[in-house]
């Protein structure tokens, strides 16, 4: 149904009739459509993803045909893909013609959305049998189970359409499509080198062994594809940011970043392209130029903080160690942490340079992660603690001087050069607080 559909929607006919459609609505001379004719339009508009168009024209539609099962059932389909399924059963429980494929499908799609999967399913064969198993009907039902990740009932007709036609280029894609979709990335690989022995060229299944290639790491074998690929069609763009990734892990720097040049030339800045091409530059030490990419991609991806350690990582490495610092601290703040050697190695020259409260906002933020991991991370409590000390955080000091003293009694209390090991905890935080105070009154 689907595939008869697409070649449809590129057919002269189709595209006469929907010219005079378009241009009836822009205000040009009435015309009439029947009701399958409008049904057509509608699904047409709703495969392009615009629903407003076709609910327009099923309402157009239906002022002429009031009553129409196509036009009806159309608008059931539309309603189900914006996730109106009650809607979508309204309008299935207004037609009667019980017996009717397209109906049966629409209330199968339907339970199938609801979550009733044994009772889908019990639709579906009855819209199988209503219209004589037709191929592109059971086309449809694997594809639709697929895309619910409803795998096992995919098989089960899967099993049953190959029973029937076991020469289907169609079916042995939804086999191989299925495979994929179920990570079975041997069967996969096997089935679409199947295809590509009979379609050597169709560029889908190639795409699809990118796909699978790159999930197993196998960055060769991806860079090959992409070889028959580009032989296929020298204009070949759509999953550069793939290649331009394998490229570098083959240690490829200079061709990745071409690659990024262009498709960012080409297709515009996107946060994914701009982080990329900021990482290939890290990789070649050019940090300072990944710093602008890095920080531009940010900019289009705010919500993205992982961004924030790579540019913390290049801020390093230019000796920016302040701003590094302040990216590590929006990160920590939404819960992204990283390796508890890159922090130790940034707090080392911001104790250099005196940077107290930086490095305290930083190991705050550390901090207050909910599910960090004391054991690796506490090592900074002491760090944390000084530093609250001394800027005179109290309620700060007194709350992290206990996580200290309660992991490494001696440790903390060595750090503050308190000698009395047996001296409590509130002891220790009432001395360490007078000898702040003091020293402060000295100051003045």
């Amino acid at each position: 149904m689907k595939e008869d559909q697409a070649s449809y929607f590129e057919s002269n006919d189709f595209l006469e009739l929907l010219t005079c459609y378009e241009n009836m609505v822009g205000g040009g001379a009435s015309h009439y459509f029947d009701g399958i004719d409008i049904s057509n339009i509608a699904e047409f508009y709703s495969s392009m993803d615009d629903d407003d168009k076709a609910m327009d024209a099923i309402q157009f539609g239906l002022s002429l045909h009031p009553e129409d099962t196509d036009i009806l059932i159309t608008k059931g389909q539309v309603l189900l893909r914006q996730g109106k399924s009650e809607e979508s059963r309204a309008v299935a429980d207004s037609i009667d013609d019980n017996d009717n494929r397209e109906l049966l499908f629409l209330r199968g799609s339907i339970e199938l959305f609801d979550g009733n999967t044994v009772l889908a399913d019990k639709y579906f064969h009855l819209s199988v049998e209503a219209d004589d198993h037709d191929p592109g009907l059971y086309a449809d039902i694997i594809a639709i189970f697929t895309d619910y990740a409803q795998y096992d009932f995919a098989q089960t007709w899967l099993d049953e359409a190959l029973a029937l036609e076991p020469e289907s280029k169609d079916f042995i894609e939804q086999q191989a499509d299925l495979y994929f979709a179920t990570q079975d990335y041997d069967k996969a690989t096997q089935t679409y080198n199947l295809l590509i022995d009979d379609y050597p060229y169709d560029i889908y299944y190639w795409e699809q062994l990118v796909c699978i290639a790159y999930r197993q790491e196998k960055w060769s074998q991806v860079l090959d594809c992409f070889g028959y690929i580009e032989a296929i069609d020298p204009l070949y763009d759509s999953m550069n940011l793939i290649k331009a990734e394998c490229l570098m892990e083959t240690e490829a720097y200079t061709e990745a970043e071409s690659v990024l040049h262009r498709t960012i030339s080409e297709k515009g800045e996107s946060g994914e392209a701009l982080f990329l091409l900021g990482n290939t530059l890290s990789l070649q030490e050019r940090h300072e130029e990944a710093i602008t990419y890095i920080t531009k991609a940010i900019g289009l991806n705010p919500d993205d903080k992982v961004m924030n350690v790579h540019l913390a990582g290049e801020l390093y490495e230019c000796g920016r160690y302040s701003e590094a610092a302040a990216n590590l601290t929006t990160a920590f703040e939404a819960g992204i942490i990283t390796a508890a050697d890159t922090i130790r190695a940034l707090i080392i020259p911001l104790l250099k340079e005196d940077n107290t409260r930086v490095i305290y906002e930083m190991l705050k933020a550390l901090m207050d992660v909910s599910d960090i991991d004391d054991n690796e991370y506490g090592i900074f409590l002491p760090a944390l603690t000084m530093c609250c000390w001394q800027m005179g955080y109290t309620d700060d000091f007194r709350k992290y001087f206990s996580k200290a003293y309660d992991r490494d009694s001696d440790g903390i209390l060595k750090l503050f050069g308190v000698t009395d090991t047996n001296i409590s905890k509130d002891e220790a935080v009432s001395l360490l607080m007078r000898v702040y105070d003091n020293d402060n009154k000295n100051v003045e």
